[in-house]
């Protein structure tokens, strides 16, 4: 069957379909021929040829709806194609613009979550630093606590085969004799260890550790090379009270002779052992044994406070003596001007006789006989600039409080 109606495939197909069932029709039945019977051929003919029109109607509509849909999707293909030519790149840029905003606004959104981790682990880190920078402070603090105490166990055993006749080599003060004379020398001797084990443990709890005291002395260097300088030889120095012996150890950096005297058996033991020249002996009485003009300078670092002040006058007539022209004298003790030093740190040391203010030794020293005296304020407290600052202290008082712990006295013999 030809296509001259422009039918769907469907379409075409069930008429096909159709056209076959009735010329399979058996025209030899006997129902069937007594309905196409001569008087009634008519009747069927109209019946088919009506069902057939009425097919060809369906179908001519069927053919207009398609051709009318077809032209619908023409128009609408044109107008999208003008729609997309004259508005195609304005769209686009603001397609494009979006997925730029909002690949931007992702991007921030990833910057932002990675720099607050990151605040997040430097803050942790910085608190577990803290935390153990705190734990190594205070083990540190420990330790150095233990290697005193260690270090002050093995000198008392040390001590311990030290022979106790020292008290012939001391030298007292006349007042005590009498009333040391009732007692027995055994209990003298053990008396006077124990007060020996005192003093050094005192001192190693309380006046700072080797490393600390050397560099405090180190302010001193320049005027023991000056006295040099002058006098032209590099000794005799005699250090009054070494102690542990830490002057001696600057001094012998710089090349001095130098030369400790002590009467505490334990601290002389101790500087012994770092290599140092030192004497159980009274001061006064040591230098009384010197020639005159003998010695390029004489120190002493925080003795004078433990003197009886005749006693004093007696050791600095003694240091005149024997001092070269243009040796020096220096001598360091504690700062009465600041109140905490003369209210409580002086009396942490139950040796110290009297506090000693500046002018008292500056006196001293004119009448001895020295010229070029100086007075030199040391060791103000750390927290002096920040109490000035931050809590509004006038600077006199917080210099009264927070001021120069300790001061030197200096003094040089004149060369004529």
């Amino acid at each position: 069957m030809d296509n001259r109606f422009n039918l769907p495939e469907d379409a075409r197909a069930d008429l096909i379909a159709f056209k076959q069932r009735i010329e399979q029709l058996d025209f030899e039945h006997p129902s069937l021929r007594e309905a196409l019977a001569p008087p009634k051929p008519r009747i069927v003919h109209q019946w088919l040829w009506g069902k057939f029109n009425s097919l060809l109607v369906s179908l001519s509509r069927l053919t207009d709806t398609r051709r009318r849909v077809e032209a619908l999707e023409d128009e609408t293909a044109n107008f999208r194609q003008v729609v997309m030519t004259v508005v195609g790149g304005e769209f686009a840029k603001a397609v494009t613009q979006v997925v730029e905003q909002e690949i931007v606004k992702l991007y921030r959104a990833i910057d932002q979550r990675a720099a607050e981790g990151a605040n997040a682990l430097e803050r942790e880190s910085a608190l577990l630093g803290d935390r153990l920078r705190a734990e190594h402070a205070r083990l540190e603090e420990h330790t150095a606590n233990l290697e005193q105490e260690l270090r002050f166990e093995r000198l008392a055993r040390q001590k311990a085969f030290v022979d106790f006749d020292r008290q012939l080599t001391l030298k007292r003060p006349s007042a005590a004799a009498a009333s040391e004379a009732e007692i027995p020398a055994e209990r003298l001797t053990s008396v006077q260890s124990l007060l020996e084990t005192f003093y050094y443990r005192l001192e190693e709890r309380f006046r700072g550790t080797r490393d600390e005291i050397k560099r405090s002395l180190l302010i001193y260097r320049n005027d023991l090379r000056a006295a040099r300088d002058r006098v032209g030889v590099s000794g005799p120095v005699v250090d009054i009270g070494c102690g542990r012996g830490e002057l001696l150890e600057v001094l012998g950096e710089d090349k001095f002779q130098a030369v400790g005297v002590d009467s505490n058996a334990l601290q002389l033991d101790a500087a012994r052992r770092r290599g140092a020249v030192v004497v159980h002996v009274d001061a006064i009485e040591y230098l009384r044994g010197l020639e005159d003009e003998s010695v390029l300078a004489v120190t002493g670092i925080h003795v004078v406070e433990h003197m009886p002040f005749p006693a004093l006058v007696c050791l600095m007539q003694e240091v005149v003596r024997v001092l070269k022209k243009g040796g020096v004298a220096l001598f360091e003790t504690p700062n009465p001007r600041n109140l905490i030093v003369g209210a409580t740190t002086f009396h942490l040391d139950p040796t110290h006789i009297r506090q000693l203010p500046p002018e008292v030794m500056k006196v001293l020293f004119e009448t001895v006989g020295f010229e070029q005296i100086e007075i030199r304020p040391l060791h103000p407290s750390d927290t002096l600039d920040y109490m000035v600052k931050n809590h509004n202290i006038d600077p006199h008082v917080a210099t009264l409080l927070f001021g120069p712990q300790d001061y030197a006295v200096i003094g040089v013999i004149g060369t004529h």
